[in-house]
Formats: C-alpha cells, sequence, structure tokens
C-alpha cells in the first residue's frame, strides 16, 4: 500500500475546511492546533506529490497540470528560503493547496462526488450557524465578545463573527464562519451550483438568504453568472432549439433589464469606499508595476510579518493582495507568476471544452456552472484556485476533460489512470 493509497484524505479534506478556510481556530481558541494540523498537512500533501511524479505522470497531464503548479511551488518555496527570517515561514501555508493539487486528484479510485457532497453538507450547515447566530446577535438573545486574531479585532458570537463598528455593535454584513463577506460569498456559489444541479431546492434558498446578508458585490455577481450558466445549462441539454431559444431570451432580458442592474451596481460599488478603491488599485499598480517589479524582485519581494499587508512598510512596490496573479508575482516571483497564469488559463481552457460536450456526470455540472462565478473572485481575493478545496473539488473534473481529446465524449469522472504507471 502507498501512502496515495493510505485513508487519510477525508481526515485531510476536513483538516482543509476547519484549520484553513474558516475561523473556527480563532473562534474556538485553538490556533496553536491549527499550526500543528497545517504543518503535518504539509508535509503529508508534499509526500504524497513527489509520489505521484515518481510515478510517471503522462506527458500532457504533467506538461499542463503539474507543470504549473510546481513553478507555482517551487517560486513559493525559494522566496521563503531566502526571506531568510522565522517569519517567513508562515507563508509556507501558500503551498499547501498546490502540494495537494499535485495529489488527491491523483490517488487511485478518488470520489469526486463525495467530496461535493462533503463540501455542501458542511456549506449547508455553517450558513445554518451563521444565521442562527446573526439573528441571535441582532435581536439582542446573543452578546458577541471581542476577538483578536491576526487580522485584525472581530466581535464573535459562538463559531462565527462580525466586524464591529465604532460604537462596538456588530456590522450588518454576514461574516459567518469566514474572514470575511465575501470570502462567504465566493465559498456560497459552488454549493449553490450544487444545490442547483441537485435540486436541492431549499439548500438554495437558504444559500440566497445568506448571500444577500453578505451584502458582497461579487457574491451577487456570482448570482448572475451561476443562474446564467446552471439556466444555459439545462437549455442545451434539451436541444438546440432550446438552447437557442434561451440564449435569445437571456440577451432579451439583458437588454430590459441592464441599465437597472447597472444603476444598482454602481450604486453599491461606489457604498464600497475603501474597499472598492483598493481592488480598483491593486490593478492599476499591477500593470503600472509589473516590469518595475519583474526585474527589482525577480524572485519575489522578501517576505515577513503575518501577512502580505506588512509589505507595505517595507517594499515601495507592494500593490496589495486583492489581485491574485499579483499575488503569485509577489510572493513567488516570475516562476510562480508565469506558471499561474498558465494554471488559470489550463483551467480556463477546460471549462471551455466541457462545456462544449453533451455527456456530463453530476460533478462535470457543479464544476462547469459555478467556475465562471469562482474565477471572477481572483481581483477581489484568494480564491478557491488558492486553496486545497481546489484539489478537491475542481481538480479530478478539469483533468478528466485534459485527458481527453476534443471529439471524445465519454464519460467525464472515469479516471482509470491519470499516470502511465500505478505504483
Amino acid at each position: 500500500m502507498t501512502v496515495r493509497r493510505l485513508g487519510i484524505w477525508p481526515i485531510l479534506f476536513w483538516a482543509v475546511i476547519a484549520f484553513q478556510i474558516s475561523v473556527l481556530p480563532d473562534t474556538l481558541g485553538v490556533g496553536s492546533m491549527a499550526r500543528v494540523v497545517n504543518t503535518l498537512a504539509l508535509v503529508l500533501f508534499f509526500v504524497c506529490s513527489m509520489s505521484v511524479l515518481a510515478s510517471q505522470v503522462s506527458e500532457q497531464v504533467f506538461v499542463f497540470y503539474c507543470l504549473p503548479i510546481l513553478m507555482i511551488a517551487v517560486g513559493y518555496l525559494a522566496n521563503v528560503l531566502r526571506s531568510a527570517n522565522l517569519e517567513a515561514l508562515s507563508y509556507l501555508g501558500l503551498v499547501i493547496p498546490w502540494f495537494a493539487a499535485l495529489s488527491v486528484p491523483f490517488t487511485k479510485g478518488f470520489d469526486a462526488e463525495r467530496y461535493w457532497r462533503l463540501f455542501y453538507g458542511f456549506m449547508l450547515v455553517a450558513c445554518v450557524i451563521a444565521l442562527l447566530e446573526y439573528v441571535a446577535v441582532f435581536w439582542g438573545f446573543l452578546h458577541p465578545s471581542i476577538l483578536e486574531t491576526k487580522r485584525g479585532e472581530f466581535l464573535k458570537g459562538v463559531f462565527t463573527i462580525f466586524l464591529g463598528v465604532e460604537n462596538g455593535t456588530p456590522h450588518s454584513s454576514m461574516y459567518g464562519v469566514f474572514a470575511e463577506p465575501g470570502t462567504f460569498a465566493m465559498y456560497l456559489l459552488p454549493a449553490l451550483a450544487y444545490a442547483l444541479v441537485h435540486r436541492k431546492i431549499l439548500a438554495a434558498v437558504l444559500f440566497l438568504v445568506c448571500m444577500l446578508l453578505t451584502a458582497s458585490l461579487g457574491g451577487y455577481l456570482g448570482i448572475v453568472l451561476v443562474a446564467v450558466a446552471f439556466v444555459q445549462w439545462e437549455a442545451r441539454r434539451r436541444g438546440a432549439v432550446a438552447s437557442l431559444f434561451v440564449a435569445l431570451a437571456a440577451a432579451v432580458t439583458v437588454v430590459c433589464v441592464f441599465g437597472t442592474v447597472y444603476e444598482f451596481f454602481a450604486d453599491s460599488y461606489l457604498e464600497k469606499g475603501e474597499s472598492a478603491a483598493a481592488r480598483e488599485s491593486n490593478l492599476d499598480l499591477f500593470f503600472r508595476h509589473f516590469f518595475d517589479i519583474a526585474f527589482d524582485d525577480p524572485l519575489g519581494m522578501k517576505l515577513h510579518g503575518d501577512s502580505l499587508t506588512e509589505l507595505t512598510k517595507s517594499d515601495s512596490l507592494y500593490i496589495g493582495s486583492n489581485f491574485t496573479i499579483g499575488n503569485a508575482l509577489i510572493v513567488g516571483g516570475l516562476t510562480s507568476f508565469i506558471g499561474y497564469v498558465m494554471f488559470l488559463l489550463v483551467n480556463t481552457v477546460c471549462w471551455l471544452r466541457a462545456i462544449g460536450r453533451t455527456s456530463h456526470s453530476k460533478v462535470m455540472e457543479c464544476v462547469c456552472v459555478s467556475f465562471p462565478a469562482v474565477l471572477s473572485f481572483i481581483v477581489q481575493r484568494a480564491t478557491i484556485f488558492d486553496s486545497a478545496l481546489y484539489a478537491f473539488l475542481f481538480a479530478v473534473p478539469i483533468l478528466s476533460v485534459l485527458r481527453r481529446g476534443p471529439g471524445d465524449t465519454s464519460p467525464d469522472i472515469a479516471l482509470p489512470s491519470l499516470t502511465r504507471s500505478e505504483s
């Protein structure tokens, strides 16, 4: 039995959920445990990924999938090592998703449907808890306490957090068990796609209610993208005529409501104030200073502190952390930047190939319906692509498309062997 066949993936999946994408270590007071768990996860993902690379990965998979990921991971690790300070070690957590992507989907018998179902279940429970605590706090049944984290000061219910305003009352935006309302909204989108694909209407309504309470403009745009992708998907399954009719109906609808929708998004964007300005600034600075950063810091900016924002104090070329492509350049230099761009392009091309096919599994439907919405967050924050959840939810469907030619219509998630030989 090789390390890749050990029954560790469910444990690592829940470790990712509890200790990496949520704020549960802060609300439950288990920050020290989180550091231990994340260190163990890094080691296990690394060992498993080396096992995969040693098992003669097919040329197509290596060039278009493994190589970009290796470039990202190597760039990150090289900069952490050359930064030569203990604070830089905290950035090793950024490497975990990439080693996960190199190991998890190559496990023999990996069941992508199982992990989509588990993720949906987690989001369902997280939304119920978030809604209950939200109502309890704002109706006066639960009095939040102050919570100090490395991201700043928050108010804590039981499991969820709230942003405190000047008078000590919680802000109305829903954070749930996530670090930001926008992050909560981003993870709601694939869960919403799952609920729609599997016809779980009550769950979809719950997700939409929580999405509304996050007040995330990116989340609202994501709902539109998920809805358009889902409706078009369902229409295409019913034939070319139905697909054409839906496309025309969608075009007419867009024309009719464009003014109202544009005004809503414009007003909402302006209400974001400094948050919106920061996103604009990050994009502008990236394009303005790209060559300066590339020449001055080809290996990435020297890392220190608990987060990337600490670089503001030490590097005049720091461009902010909202644009994930820019993050790859900052943390891993040109090597990681090129790898990250390749990785996003390969994923996008595989998605385009997938939506052009007529035969699909439920997992592939979830991926295709949610992909555009999730991708839109690259200009806002670290996305699912920068999380180990990518390995559990998106990697296998993407690889299943990558392995097949454009004219191949065989089932999507049947991955008999991603390597030339199974160890």
